[in-house]
């Protein structure tokens, strides 16, 4: 079974049980699962498909979770990065890696996303990130999309689900 379908799985048979405890309280199953499912849709909203590399760029919370299970569900690889680091090695890692899209608090994302990088797709965590034409800008705006599940493309055990640095 593969890292989003555990928790897929886990959203069916014991729905109300606690996945994610998070400084805005905790979150069940059922709404991680319906969670990631709206963050998955704008993320293929920003373009984000099979193979995909997304940086995922922001503290431990319910939201990087959920976006990390979207990436998995639309078949993209996650590359978490700490929000400790300051904004020159996060750009080296984005390089590095090929990132295609970035989920990110506004304010480092802004720094972050100029020059070489200006033309990376960003949702904000926070809030809409300035400077940037897209259909969905923040995780905010997520929230009227659809949480039906995802149609995820098939994917191998053996697929990467994330690069750690």
């Amino acid at each position: 079974m593969l890292l989003h379908e555990l928790v897929i799985a886990a959203a069916a048979s014991t729905p109300h049980a606690t996945a994610v405890i998070s400084s805005s309280g905790p979150l069940d199953y059922r709404a991680l699962d319906r969670y990631a499912n709206r963050i998955g849709r704008g993320l293929r909203e920003i373009g984000v498909g099979l193979g995909d590399r997304v940086g995922v760029w922001g503290p431990k919370s319910a939201e990087v979770i959920a976006t990390m299970q979207a990436a998995l569900r639309l078949g993209a690889i996650y590359i978490p990065l700490d929000p400790m680091s300051p904004v020159a090695r996060v750009a080296a890692i984005v390089r590095d890696c090929g990132i295609t899209a970035l989920v990110a608090a506004a304010e480092p994302a802004e720094q972050l996303l100029t020059g070489d990088l200006a033309e990376i797709p960003c949702l904000g965590i926070d809030r809409p990130v300035r400077g940037r034409a897209l259909p969905v800008c923040a995780l905010t705006d997520v929230d009227a999309l659809s949480d039906q599940p995802l149609a995820s493309p098939p994917l191998s055990p053996d697929a990467c689900a994330y690069v750690l640095y």
